[in-house]
């Protein structure tokens, strides 16, 4: 009895779908179509969308191909699609973003500081090539930086052979110190640390360390702390003095022998300092002279040779003094030379930066370091992503490197030796520049 209840119902239910079923395939093709609708849809959209960003990038391209053509005018010659004239090589083998980045004084090495707390050194000597022919190897070490990574590094004075790399902690804010010795186990050279230190080099974080140009390491910070501070390697703070002036935007010092330094900072005018040193052993920091400004300044620089110097204010002007005086009978530093919006002019007869905004607002309102080129005929100016190059003795522009990087340049290095210059950014591509001479104005 019970059995044949049980046949009769499931009769009834396979009844049931099979009525029902043209009605489900009927009321499903609907959706099936929709939904192959849109995945129809959203393919012919991706293949427009790339197709769009295909030729944004072919515009890009186009913009920046101009530019290394009015770069090309300028230095008399041809290069490689995509690559600036300018452009010598990338260093490579940096897996995170560089933090900071140094070169030693005679150009032969350069040390670059990973953000995932790695020290990277490259061989330089091979030199740069000229535009048009390959460049040599570039043989490279990484070792790992204990705790954290670095946020400023300097090599130290070369002496008997050894290479020797300081290096400031970016939370703890400590002194470390490596030395390219031969391992026991393989032979082969590595970076090791030989000292680290137990007091804080600055209250904020270390932005700029200075340690080739003696036997004494100078370093300086960002923000509030105005502080500028000269340490022993021993890591024996050796003098201090505060500027005082709110905020320090650029700090800056003699590139070949680190006798003046000062701060480029938010109230008006800027202390120089002067190392003074004997056999080349620090003795003392001693305030040296005031370029008078009537605004606060944002960048500072120095010539090679300690006769001049460079400002920008917050306006905008870019000056050029003459720091050559008798300053320890008071007399103060003269203006040589006074330019509103230099840093703004265009560069080249094609101008290429009156088309791009972006280019223009950054030599208004971004430029974050000045310096001069090894032999003091250039100078340098960094904003944003891009490079620009003038004339020291008109301001005139000489040439410019638009998106040198892809993001904005953090460091840029001149070495002594005049053969290159150094840009680093919050990227993996530390780049060799060349410099134009001068005579490439236009």
């Amino acid at each position: 009895m019970l059995l044949s209840v049980l046949v009769g119902l499931a009769c009834i239910f396979a009844a049931w779908r099979l009525l029902l079923s043209p009605a489900l395939s009927a009321s499903g093709r609907p959706a099936v179509a929709e939904e192959e609708a849109k995945a129809v849809s959203s393919t012919a959209k991706e293949k427009k969308n790339k197709h769009r960003h295909h030729g944004q990038s072919h515009s890009f391209g186009q913009k920046k191909k101009s530019g290394d053509q009015e770069a090309s005018k300028a230095t008399g010659g041809g290069s490689a699609p995509g690559k600036h004239p300018l452009h010598a090589d990338v260093l490579k083998g940096i897996s995170k973003f560089s933090t900071a980045a140094a070169v030693s004084s005679d150009g032969t090495v350069a040390a670059v500081a990973g953000s995932d707390a790695t020290l990277h050194m490259f061989d330089l000597s091979g030199g740069v090539a000229p535009r048009g022919s390959p460049q040599p190897p570039r043989p490279h070490i990484v070792t790992r930086v204990q705790g954290e990574a670095l946020s400023a590094i300097d090599f130290l004075p070369l002496s008997g052979g050894r290479i020797r790399i300081a290096g400031a902690l970016e939370n703890y804010r400590r002194l470390v110190i490596f030395e390219l010795q031969k391992t026991d186990a393989d032979k082969r050279k590595t970076l090791v640390e030989t000292f680290r230190g137990d007091t804080p080099l600055q209250r904020n974080r270390v932005r700029w360390l200075v340690a080739s140009k003696g036997e004494w390491i100078c370093t300086a910070s960002e923000e509030d702390d105005t502080e500028i501070r000269v340490w022993a390697p021993s890591g024996e703070l050796l003098a201090s003095v505060d500027t005082k002036q709110v905020q320090a935007f650029q700090f800056a010092c003699s590139p070949y022998d680190g006798r003046f330094l000062g701060c480029a900072a938010w109230s008006p005018g800027v202390k120089l300092y002067e190392i003074k040193r004997k056999n080349g052993i620090f003795v003392k920091m001693e305030k040296a002279m005031d370029l008078r400004t009537s605004k606060g300044t944002k960048c500072l620089a120095v010539s090679p040779d300690n006769t001049c110097a460079v400002t920008l204010d917050k306006s905008g002007e870019l000056t050029l003094w003459d720091i050559s005086v008798r300053y320890f009978v008071s007399e103060d530093p003269k203006r040589l030379l006074a330019v509103p919006n230099a840093l703004e002019a265009p560069c080249g007869a094609d101008a290429v930066e009156k088309e791009e905004e972006t280019v223009a607002e950054a030599f208004r309102t971004h430029v974050s370091q000045l310096a001069f080129s090894a032999d003091g005929k250039v100078l340098i100016c960094v904003a944003g992503m891009h490079l620009k190059f003038l004339d020291m003795h008109t301001f005139k522009p000489i040439q410019m490197i638009r998106y040198a990087h892809q993001r904005p340049i953090d460091t840029l290095v001149v070495p002594p030796s005049g053969a290159f210059i150094l840009t680093a950014a919050l990227d993996s591509r530390p780049q060799l520049w060349q410099v134009p001479t001068a005579a490439a104005s236009s």
